[in-house]
């Protein structure tokens, strides 16, 4: 993976202050796949209407993992306040990343991070303090159904700045996406590892059939 590949979704000098701010990250096609896992995220600010969406969203550099393209949206998110937003404001964040909020919330009080990202966060999270500017970091239920939202799980509003978030996130796992003809090689070795890897736990079985076996007689010389 490359470095970092930022897009931008209307003028984030009009910074709205009373709408919400949806965040999400993205493992892309082979977000099931360790090995060729590429990640993107985005965050957007959106109250429903797309052609007054305003955002960012981008390729994640370093450790391809999702929770890490998710705090990698919360850290933009920031940036762009920071230059963009106003001080003396709370800005609603929502995300259905629960490890995302619950290291947020505790961001303060821990000494030691796993991670660049959460550094640079509490860095600019000062500078936020400093502006008079809070963030209030929101759950929301992922991908939300109909049912969900009628049992007040989500609502249409919030569902669509998730469903919003989801897409950008995965147009920036497509930067540096695997391509199709190596993801078909791929999974070619792959299976042909499978192959040869349960022929040899058959050879393995035949072999230890649970008897001790004595080792053959040495046919005697003959003169």
């Amino acid at each position: 993976v490359g470095d970092m590949i930022k897009s931008t979704v209307g003028d984030l000098n009009e910074f709205p202050t009373d709408v919400n701010i949806h965040l999400d990250g993205s493992g892309g096609k082979n977000t099931k796949d360790p090995r060729n896992r590429i990640c993107g995220w985005a965050w957007i600010c959106t109250n429903g209407p797309t052609s007054q969406e305003i955002g960012e969203w981008g390729s994640l550099e370093g450790t391809q993992t999702v929770p890490r393209a998710e705090a990698c949206a919360l850290l933009q998110a920031i940036r762009a306040l920071i230059l963009y937003g106003s001080g003396n404001n709370t800005y609603i964040v929502y995300s259905d990343s629960s490890v995302t909020i619950s290291k947020w919330r505790c961001i303060e009080w821990t000494p030691k991070f796993d991670d660049q990202i959460w550094y640079d966060m509490k860095c600019m999270k000062e500078v936020l303090d400093s502006k008079y500017c809070k963030i209030d970091l929101r759950k929301v239920k992922s991908h939300a159904t109909q049912e969900e939202m009628d049992n007040g799980l989500s609502s249409p509003i919030l569902k669509h700045g998730n469903d919003r978030a989801d897409h950008f996130a995965g147009e920036g796992a497509k930067i540096y996406q695997v391509e199709p003809g190596i993801m078909n090689l791929v999974h070619m070795v792959d299976a042909r590892t499978w192959m040869i890897q349960k022929r040899l736990l058959h050879i393995s079985m035949q072999m230890s059939d649970g008897h001790q076996h004595s080792p053959k007689k040495q046919p005697l010389p003959h003169y």
